[in-house]
């Protein structure tokens, strides 16, 4: 598989280009001159120098591949701050590389989408899906809305079925750069210190793993069976589960307490992505996440 990646050096990203870089695999990024991309020449990744306002290489990192997966966003500033550069670089260098895309004669083009998209949800006890009504608020939302408008057009204008947007719906559970955005870091930290754990309510988490491994199966996927849009999410866990098996992972003993009083919480279907082949790790995947972070944290 040849991949061209957008975004390899971010958070969810980097996890993305660790599964397309396999000896099997071809893995081209597209990073910034400022971008730290020294994981990537080392796992012998091909680098483009560039940015969605450089043309040139939006050319070069398509060429010759079989799926883009664009998951690169501009946010050195806000679209407040500065608005023309934001929708230039977003919205416009989002339809650019699609675009060129096009040119290269690519089929698949897989737009990494977000849950905010649906804006604020109208009945929060039915779970969204691929159908449900978008009402996005803000730039950042309406950025994604946007470029999911674009893909069905490429789709059906010039025969690029293997196109579609993934919309990122559930809690992404990964170490991140910065450590303390890591999800349910609190959790770990009290586990490690083998502090009670007070937890209430549900959660659905999306381990960034099962996130690259289902953007495999999409891009593996037949053309004809290519659907428009995915809801990429982990199943539904009570957040007292999601905290025993962050206690089983780090080996702590821990005490996990429910409490009564819970937040509101509105679930996603994954139906789609599991009918085409897709899989989620569940509480396995979060123990393992919480191998991870600790690791994370012992060298930081």
């Amino acid at each position: 598989m040849k991949a061209a990646l957008t975004g390899a050096t971010g958070f969810i990203g980097r996890y993305i280009a660790r599964e397309f870089m396999t000896p099997e695999d071809t893995l081209r990024a597209m990073v910034r001159p400022t971008s730290n991309s020294q994981f990537l020449k080392e796992r012998g990744a091909e680098l483009v120098v560039g940015d969605f306002g450089d043309d040139d290489s939006l050319r070069k990192l398509v060429d010759g591949m079989d799926v883009v997966i664009h998951n690169g966003y501009w946010h050195d500033r806000n679209e407040l701050q500065e608005p023309m550069k934001w929708f230039e670089l977003n919205v416009l260098g989002s339809l650019k590389l699609l675009e060129y895309s096009r040119r290269a004669g690519l089929k698949r083009f897989l737009f990494i989408s977000s849950g905010a998209v649906y804006g604020r949800v109208r009945n929060p006890e039915e779970p969204r899906d691929e159908l449900t009504g978008c009402f996005p608020r803000g730039g950042y939302a309406a950025y994604n809305r946007a470029v999911e408008v674009y893909v069905p057009a490429y789709r059906s204008e010039f025969d690029m079925t293997g196109s579609a947007s993934v919309r990122l719906c559930g809690r992404n559970v990964g170490v991140h750069r910065k450590i303390e955005a890591s999800a349910y870091i609190d959790i770990v930290k009290a586990a490690l210190a083998g502090e009670d754990i007070h937890v209430a309510g549900n959660d659905q988490p999306d381990c960034c793993v099962d996130i690259a491994r289902n953007l495999r199966v999409l891009a593996e996927l037949p053309l004809e069976r290519v659907e428009e849009v995915y809801c990429f999410c982990g199943d539904v866990f009570s957040t007292r589960e999601i905290a025993e098996a962050i206690v089983r992972g780090t080996g702590s003993k821990s005490k996990v307490i429910e409490d009564a009083e819970a937040r509101e919480f509105t679930s996603s279907s994954n139906e789609r992505i599991k009918r085409a082949g897709g899989t989620f790790s569940g509480l396995t995947g979060i123990e393992a996440y919480a191998r991870e972070l600790v690791e994370a944290l012992a060298k930081n």
